[in-house]
Formats: C-alpha cells, sequence, structure tokens
C-alpha cells in the first residue's frame, strides 16, 4: 500500500489528467462554438490528433485516454462551422418568408368586401335570454 501511495505521489499530475480526460468522455459536455469551429476545420483536426499522439511520450495511459477523448472532441465539434455558413440568420428567413407569403386578393375576400355590414341594432329591446349564474359558495357576485 505504501508503494502505491509513492507512486502516485510521485506521478500525480498524469492521474489528475486521466481523471479529467475520463469526465470529458463520460459526461456530454457540450463544445463551445468557438472550440467548435476551430476543430471542425482540416487544420483544427490535425491539431487535436497530434496533441493527444503527444500524451504518448508522458505516460501511455494518458495518451490512450487522450485519443479517445480527441475523439470524442472531433465528434462533438462535427458540423459547427457549417452550420454557421449555411443556416440563415432570423432577418434572412424574415425576408425569405415575406416575399413567399405575398397572395393576390381572392375573389371571396372581394365579394365580402363589397358586400352591405351585417349588423343588428335593436334599440330598447332586450336580449332572449337571462345570464344564469351557479352557486358562487362565498364568492362576490357579478
Amino acid at each position: 500500500m505504501k508503494d502505491l501511495l509513492k507512486i502516485m505521489k510521485k506521478d500525480s499530475h498524469h492521474y489528475i489528467l486521466s481523471v479529467l480526460l475520463i469526465i470529458f468522455i463520460v459526461s456530454d459536455v457540450r463544445i463551445p462554438p468557438v472550440v467548435g469551429e476551430l476543430v471542425d476545420t482540416l487544420l483544427g483536426k490535425i491539431v487535436v490528433v497530434m496533441i493527444a499522439l503527444s500524451l504518448f511520450g508522458n505516460h501511455p495511459v494518458v495518451g490512450a485516454i487522450g485519443l479517445i477523448a480527441a475523439y470524442q472532441l472531433i465528434v462533438r465539434s462535427e458540423g459547427q462551422s457549417s452550420m454557421a455558413l449555411y443556416l440563415p440568420g432570423e432577418v434572412k428567413k424574415n425576408q425569405i418568408f415575406k416575399s413567399i407569403n405575398q397572395f393576390p386578393v381572392t375573389l371571396e375576400e372581394e365579394v365580402i368586401a363589397k358586400q352591405m355590414p351585417y349588423v343588428f341594432k335593436r334599440k330598447g329591446s332586450r336580449p332572449p335570454f337571462k345570464g344564469v349564474q351557479g352557486k358562487v359558495h362565498g364568492a362576490a357576485k357579478l
């Protein structure tokens, strides 16, 4: 047990890095858009893989976990740069919808517009119904 503690004290930074990389792999951490756009390019993927391969020089276990974490980083950031290029913004979408939703006046709309107004005005007469209010259970009556 004492030997294990000596080893852990000697190379504790490898274990800390391994734990952090495992947390990144296991949890579904969202990649920030700025980082995702950088990693989504060919040069970004090459840099991420080179950094992961360089971890093998320090410790083989950390290198293996680093390769898996690099793969997860590349997969999670996939498509972020293309989304920014090809998805239109709100202003562009509103312009498209305004141009699509221009309809001519139909025959029905013309006939209704020319028709006499449909209004009933009864002077002095009461409506033919009487409102009924249910039990109010202590509330104020309307």
